[in-house]
């Protein structure tokens, strides 16, 4: 992988106008990449971290029981 200052190295021996143009590019691809992220948030499951503090102890001891249940591996289904 390049480093950021290689990257920025490299990118600094292309003209001005090449320059600009990898600017806009990847400007236009954090602005894709940000579309996406809302768009997912807007239509994900609420996460886990939307159920902090609605659980009083023992349901979040109940809730911790069922996920570590959950995550044992049987080794009969393998």
């Amino acid at each position: 992988m390049v480093s950021t200052n290689e990257l920025i190295s490299l990118i600094n021996k292309f003209s001005l106008s090449e320059r600009l143009n990898i600017v806009e590019a990847v400007l236009r691809g954090i602005r894709e990449e940000k579309i996406e992220i809302v768009a997912q948030k807007e239509t994900s499951e609420p996460s886990i971290l939307e159920l902090a503090g609605i659980f009083d102890e023992s349901e979040a001891d109940e809730f911790k029981t069922a996920v570590d249940e959950s995550r044992k591996i049987d080794k009969d289904e393998w």
